[in-house]
């Protein structure tokens, strides 16, 4: 990876980090946590976009899994670390990560879903036929890292998906 790359991967694991911690609950779930686990800490269901975030946050030594033996398999994890500390450890831990075009497929992916089912708003509203992200102050430094890669491109009101990014988009990326 590109020190470009490398830096870009960095604040996309951040922002992803940032996204993730929306779901980190400090209710308990008694219909789910039968380990009686303290909160708080992040569920997530089997072959869900959470459950491949957490994954990969947890090889980025990020989150921890709370199920035995801390193999990362299980559902229910919490965070190992301060947030100011993920872009250091995404980029010490890269070779254990994702690839990068894993993680803006499941970055873009995760918080497009996040928003439609949980803000009840589409992340993805298009300018003049192009798909376009509506971003917030705390994922402006990832997406003008994606933008340095060519993964988007800057247009009124956010950032447009380009042929790069819909080409990943299109790609199913569970067998990584």
């Amino acid at each position: 990876m590109t020190e470009l790359e490398l830096d870009a991967y960095a604040k996309l694991v951040h922002a992803l980090t940032l996204t993730v911690r929306q779901f980190e609950t400090s209710d308990e779930l008694p219909t789910v946590n039968e380990s009686n686990l303290q909160p708080p800490y992040v569920f997530t269901w089997h072959t869900s976009l959470l459950e491949r975030s957490a994954i990969f946050l947890w090889n980025l030594k990020i989150l921890k899994s709370l199920d035995k033996d801390n193999k990362g398999l299980g559902v229910f994890f919490k965070f190992d670390c301060n947030v100011d500390d993920v872009p250091a450890l995404a980029k010490e831990h890269a070779a254990n990560g994702p690839t990068l075009d894993s993680l803006v497929w499941l970055y873009i992916e995760l918080r497009s879903e996040f928003s439609r089912m949980h803000l009840d708003q589409s992340t993805l509203f298009f300018v003049n036929g192009v798909p376009t992200f509506s971003i917030c102050e705390e994922e402006m430094a990832s997406f003008i890292a994606m933008k340095g890669l060519g993964y988007v491109e800057a247009v009124p009101g956010g950032y447009a998906s380009t042929s790069k990014t819909d080409t990943l988009l299109s790609k199913p990326w569970w067998d990584e």
